[in-house]
């Protein structure tokens, strides 16, 4: 009983608790949508869609970065019941990113016809995808104002949302006819409406008089959460272009999959990291910002572990009920991947610790990581149990430069 009321007063096991759930499922709903779009336009018209797709992750990785920026701001004036002072980051944050999403839009729209003839995609098509860019310029600002607030089960909550309407909308309009286009339209509309929901979760903040706030070095810090976030991002998926260059296409699909089944731990326990964040953000003792990286470490080491002991004693099984018989050679390779995005997983936990404190000064130097990975994997490409040797490494090394850093700057 003891235990229990224990968990239950710890925010990071709570925030984690919640935030692992709402955003698995929401992982999940969109598994469901790319396996729907997959099935349902063919080939072809998947691959335009999956070019699309490309454009739209560049978008959800910097809509990360501001809604990070909106947590940690938020998270701060939160901890000093300043709900004023958080309605005035909420319009200061607003009109400045409705100002750069529309500049980014316009070049967008321009670049379009170069990127229709490369492409070979629809012009208007491509400037429809261009939509996404407000949606994801707008919305992680509220979204980061709930997650400041730590109100994890509406954020969770709009995220599945938002999962569940894009299904509903994106399934109907293809049927219909719409193709590529009704999968872009439900993206949007499934965004939006989430931006809606968000606003009743919040409306104590837009009850107050909101009181003007100024920012301490926020261009600097909005570009150390971006450009550390972009690393991530660039360590995530770098692998498997590298592979593409050096393998041949049936070997590049094989380590796919098992890419792809290493970073089903990445996907499952990044909100662990996310609950952090604003609990960390909104701490001033140093003690307590330490005890919560603990707590986070020791939940990320039972989830990772307990994947990677998968990994390791029923490879076989694993690749079976995931992706059928054909797949089964790489059962041998499983185990490496999960610890490679393992190691990733850390280096994100405490990147967002060093970001939620403004502490993590070294950011620049992760852009040598991604070229030590590169090196790594051409080097050693003689086979893909070598290959994965080699990534998970350079993973380890990221993580060191990561657990380093943070500590350096304490």
């Amino acid at each position: 009983m003891q235990i229990l009321n224990r968990i239950k007063n710890n925010e990071i096991v709570k925030g984690s608790f919640v935030l692992f759930l709402l955003f698995n499922f929401f992982n999940f709903l969109n598994y469901l949508f790319q396996l729907a779009m997959a099935r349902m336009l063919g080939p072809g018209d998947y691959g335009v869609f999956a070019s699309l797709m490309s454009f739209i992750y560049i978008f959800f990785m910097v809509a990360n970065a501001i809604q990070l920026i909106s947590a940690k701001y938020s998270s701060e004036f939160n901890s000093k019941n300043r709900l004023d002072k958080i309605h005035g980051l909420l319009d200061k944050l607003t009109i400045k990113f409705i100002k750069i999403a529309f500049l980014c839009f316009i070049l967008f729209v321009l670049a379009s016809y170069f990127i229709s003839k490369v492409l070979d995609i629809d012009i208007y098509l491509i400037i429809l995808t261009g939509v996404i860019i407000f949606a994801f310029f707008i919305t992680p600002i509220f979204r980061g104002i709930l997650h400041g607030m730590k109100k994890f089960n509406a954020l969770g909550i709009t995220m599945v949302v938002e999962g569940i309407t894009k299904l509903a909308i994106g399934i109907p309009l293809v049927l219909l006819g719409w193709e590529v286009y009704g999968a872009i339209v439900s993206i949007i509309l499934s965004i939006f409406l989430s931006f809606i929901l968000s606003l009743p979760f919040i409306r104590e903040v837009f009850k107050t008089k909101k009181e003007e706030v100024k920012l301490d070095n926020a261009y600097t810090y909005s570009f150390s959460v971006f450009y550390s976030l972009l690393i991530i991002f660039i360590m995530f998926s770098v692998d498997v272009l590298i592979a593409k260059v050096l393998f041949t296409s049936e070997t590049v699909g094989m380590y796919a999959v098992a890419s792809l089944i290493g970073k089903t731990i990445f996907f499952g326990t990044d909100p662990i990291s996310k609950a952090m964040f604003p609990i960390t953000s909104g701490k001033e003792n140093n003690k307590d910002k330490k005890k919560s990286l603990r707590d986070a470490t020791k939940i990320l080491l039972l989830l990772c572990g307990g994947a990677l002991v998968v990994f390791t004693v029923i490879p076989r099984l694993v690749v079976w009920i995931l992706f059928g018989n054909q797949y089964l050679q790489i059962s041998n390779i499983i185990w490496l991947m999960g610890l490679a995005y393992t190691f990733l997983a850390f280096s994100s936990l405490f990147i967002h610790y060093g970001l939620s404190g403004n502490k993590f000064k070294g950011y620049y130097i992760l852009t040598i990581f991604p070229f030590i990975t590169i090196s790594l994997l051409y080097i050693f490409s003689s086979s893909l149990i070598m290959f994965s040797y080699a990534f998970v490494i350079s993973n380890l090394l990221m993580l060191m430069y990561s657990m380093f850093s943070v500590r350096r700057f304490e």
